[in-house]
């Protein structure tokens, strides 16, 4: 009985392993594939624009989105 108990024991535990390696194997850029959906963001940041007839003018950002239904999707050709 402590044998098969044992056995049990033991192919339980090589199942668990076997099941997390799954994930592990996969890149970061595999991880990544598919369709992202935005549903809220942060956003701050710095923009600065120049022409001849405005001159330099700066923007600053600073808000947050909290109701948004956006998709991004990515390819594993690069593209998104």
């Amino acid at each position: 009985m402590k044998n098969f108990k044992l056995f049990y024991f033991s192919l339980l535990l090589v199942f668990a392993a076997s099941c997390g390696q799954e994930e592990q194997e996969l890149s970061n850029e595999q991880q990544l594939l598919g369709k992202w959906v935005l549903t809220e963001a942060t956003m701050s940041g710095t923009s600065t624009l120049g022409s001849e007839s405005i001159g330099e003018l700066t923007m600053t950002l600073d808000g947050r989105n909290s109701e948004s239904d956006h998709t991004l999707s990515f390819f594993d050709t690069g593209s998104y």
